[in-house]
This record gives structure tokens, C-alpha cells and sequence, in this order.
């Protein structure tokens, strides 16, 4: 059997997507938790471009693609026997810092410095190494940070994905704008550790978005939903994934892509769609160098 297959960037848009028999309060409630104040919005000229979470002094981890920008050369094109003018996209590259802001518990940050992850850099077209370091113009007060996840042992744990952004029902269309964009979370599975190798390390984990009645094709795990049960889409970009141990959050992914499988998204809506996110262990030894480079 053919699929046709859609791998997306989670940027700017809404954020959660969640089960059709659940409320979005029940979302926003989960999200507005205290151990969550860590995330935090990406802006780009006032404009929301990602999420993103606070790992400690004037750092913040996010999505390196958040940050990527790319030059627009113009092009002429046959279409339909006619000469069309349009525009190609070339050359990505990182953006000024200064383009953007970090909003963290109501108060907006600049930011001094990005420091992308030099892998995604090289094979940004892939996908591999989504992350980036933020370097905050002044220090963080006053609120607790996220503890970093350093061990492998992340497949199974039941996690929480938090972020900002609108939302969309799973078999519906976009709810209207509520106004003031809020942190959402929602629950579920990591289903496999896979993806690009660093140092013989996978660097992404995989989740789906179980049905709540039945199993769907691409289902990479156990199908039973979580209670608040979701997916990511855009505007989650760079937004944590969490897991609670012993009493203690840590953060153990960054937000980064999502697979859609257009013919199942037609007839199911995003139930049984996979996403993905940057794993924390595999890049804490980069991020820990970046954090540690006396940059003031």
C-alpha cells in the first residue's frame, strides 16, 4: 500500500491538537500547572514563531528551526501555457537574534545570542538535531527552571507535551482564536527512540495519537489514549516534553515535527498521526558546553 506522507515543521499556528471527546479546558488546566511556568513563547517582531523552556540563568532551549530564515530570488515559470513570475526560496540560514523575543511568565526577554546545534546546520532539510540554545541578554529571576533529562530510558514513559498556541479538535476544524494565547498540555506515550545517531545515540522520540475508539494503521505502539491524549501541530515548536519522577518534572524532549499521512488524515482527521521530538539526553553534553562557554 502507498502512503502519502507529510512531514511538517511545528511553527507558527495553533498549538494542540486533542481527542474530540475531551474539553480544551481540561487542556488549558493541565498546561497552566506551576511545574510547566518553565515555557515559554518564541516572538519574532512581536509575531509568535515557537516555544520554547527555560533551562536556568539567561538560557533557554528551543527548536533550531524556529530560528531559520531563508532569501527569495525571483523565478519565471510555465504554467498552463502561460509565463508566471514567482519566487524561489534558497540559502536558509539563522536570523538575527535581535529579530526576537523570549516571553517567560508574562515577561518578554531579548535575546543575545542563538546558538544552533551545528548538525542541523549541515542537514537542516532533514530534520536532524532540531535544537538551539538561547542566550537571554539578561539573567532569569524568580522562576524555577526545567531539570534536563540525562539518562536513556525515556521509551515507554507516559510524558506531557506543553507549549502555547490556539487549538484544533482532532476531527474538526481550528477552534476560534480565545484571545490571549495560553499554555496547553496535553499526555502521551513515547512509543520508540529512533531517528539520526549522535555519538551512536538517537536523537528523536517518537509519539502517536491514539484513537479513542479503535486502532488506525502507523500505530507504533500501544493503542490505548492517554486521557488527555494529543498531538502536536504548529505553533508547538520548541515546547518541552515532560515526565514526572519520583515527585520531580524533567525535561526530556523539544517539540520539532509532525508526520501526517494524508489519506488517514482525510478520513480520521490527525488521529493516527506520529510526532516528534529533539531528545534531551542525547544533546545534554552539547547543551551543558554551550551554557558553560563564560559567553556574558
Amino acid at each position: 500500500m502507498n502512503y502519502f506522507l507529510l512531514l511538517i515543521y511545528l511553527t507558527a499556528g495553533p498549538l494542540i491538537v486533542y481527542r474530540n471527546d475531551r474539553s480544551r479546558d481540561a487542556y488549558r488546566e493541565l498546561g497552566s500547572s506551576p511545574q510547566f511556568d518553565c515555557v515559554g513563547r518564541v516572538l519574532r517582531k512581536n509575531d509568535p514563531a515557537g516555544s520554547c523552556v527555560f533551562i536556568g540563568g539567561r538560557y533557554v532551549v528551543s527548536a533550531a528551526h524556529c530560528f531559520m530564515v531563508k532569501d527569495y530570488q525571483p523565478v519565471k515559470f510555465r504554467f498552463g501555457g502561460e509565463v508566471t513570475k514567482g519566487y524561489l526560496a534558497t540559502d536558509p540560514h539563522p536570523d538575527e537574534a535581535s529579530n526576537y523575543k523570549i516571553e517567560l511568565n508574562g515577561r518578554k526577554y531579548r535575546i543575545k545570542k542563538i546558538t544552533i546545534h551545528p548538525v542541523y546546520l549541515a542537514h537542516g532539510a532533514s530534520g536532524d538535531a532540531d535544537i538551539a540554545v538561547l542566550t537571554l541578554a539578561e539573567e532569569v529571576k524568580g522562576l524555577q527552571p526545567a531539570v534536563l533529562n540525562t539518562s536513556f530510558d525515556e521509551r515507554n514513559s507516559v510524558a506531557t507535551g506543553v507549549g502555547y498556541g490556539g487549538s484544533l479538535l482532532a476531527e474538526g476544524q481550528e477552534e476560534a482564536d480565545p484571545g490571549e494565547r495560553v499554555r496547553l498540555a496535553g499526555t502521551n506515550v513515547i512509543d520508540s527512540v529512533g531517528g539520526f545517531e549522535l555519538n551512536e545515540i538517537p536523537t528523536r522520540l517518537c509519539m502517536d495519537f491514539d484513537h479513542p475508539l479503535y486502532s488506525l494503521p502507523h500505530n507504533t505502539g500501544d493503542t490505548l489514549p492517554q486521557n488527555l491524549e494529543y498531538c502536536t501541530t504548529g505553533g508547538d515548536s520548541g515546547g518541552g516534553i515532560f515526565r514526572e519522577v519520583n515527585g520531580k518534572w524533567e525535561l526530556l524532549g523539544i517539540h520539532s515535527q509532525i508526520m501526517i499521512d494524508v489519506p488517514l488524515t482525510v478520513k480520521h482527521g490527525y488521529y493516527g498521526s506520529r510526532f516528534y521530538a529533539t531528545r534531551i539526553s542525547a544533546f545534554y553534553g552539547w547543551i551543558d558546553a554551550v551554557t558553560d562557554d563564560g559567553d556574558q
